[in-house]
């Protein structure tokens, strides 16, 4: 299956294989994207449970102390 998809890519005429080659570069960056978004989300959600354990902590030696 893979050698057949590199052939026809292989026969593709110039202008094709140009509008291929920036069709690629355009879906890679996109998911590039998705990716770090993802990334991003998921520190700040971290982030936010930290400062959450870090309060509870705090608030459960405060409550013993008291």
């Amino acid at each position: 299956m893979e050698e057949r998809a590199v052939e026809t890519i292989r026969l593709l005429p110039r202008s094709d294989l140009e509008a291929f080659a920036l069709r690629s570069v355009a879906y890679m960056r996109q998911n590039k994207a998705e990716v770090e978004r993802g990334h991003f989300f998921s520190a700040v959600l971290m982030g936010f449970l930290l400062g959450a354990l870090v309060a509870s902590a705090a608030f459960l030696v405060g409550a013993s102390l008291g």
